[in-house]
């Protein structure tokens, strides 16, 4: 099945169109089409409706991680809370913040889920997983430039990875602007 250096490519060409989101709530799921820009993908009939995300601008770097701690506190439940960033964790807001409102911040994913963690990662390692209640910190105007750290697929994995609850921080005024100004459509 696999020839080591043959340069063929082998499996089947198949492509899976998501018709249907049956992980985020309704608010969520509107959101994250509004904020791509149309590429709807209808939630599936009966999803509860939820909250619209929280989308808050906070001034410097630790004015960020007191909020994500924040929310992280309000929104801790038995499977956890996520912070996720375009950036590694010595890179972003939550560097100097490793502690707070009775949490500890862990980057392994063991730790995922258990009580008094709140679990971070960059938003391109947490591809494929679920949370909760996910806070996204440090984002910025989402771009299709690949040397820009937050980009369109990224504003997706991380506005698609929670279940229930999504916060978006930036300390970019103009990025807040554009995520309510779409958030109301």
């Amino acid at each position: 099945l696999f020839q080591m250096h043959s340069g063929e490519t082998f499996g089947a060409e198949v492509v899976f169109n998501l018709y249907h989101n049956c992980r985020n709530t309704k608010h969520v799921n509107d959101a994250t089409n509004s904020y791509l820009g149309g590429q709807w993908i209808d939630s599936m009939p009966g999803m509860p409706p939820g909250e619209p995300p929280t989308v808050l601008q906070c001034t410097t770097k630790d004015v960020m991680a007191v909020k994500a701690w924040e929310l992280a506190r309000q929104w801790s439940g038995d499977r956890g809370v996520v912070i996720l960033s375009p950036y590694t964790l010595a890179n972003s807001s939550m560097a100097n913040s490793r502690k707070g409102h009775g949490f500890v911040l862990s980057e392994n994913l063991a730790d995922f889920g258990k009580s008094g963690i709140a679990y971070f990662s960059t938003i391109r390692s947490f591809k494929g997983i679920e949370a909760p209640a996910v806070i996204l910190i440090d984002a910025d105007m989402p771009s299709d430039d690949e040397k820009n750290a937050f980009r369109y697929e990224d504003l997706y994995v991380a506005c698609t990875r929670p279940t229930t609850r999504l916060a978006i921080l930036s300390r970019n005024p103009m990025a807040i602007q554009w995520f309510l100004g779409r958030s109301c459509r």
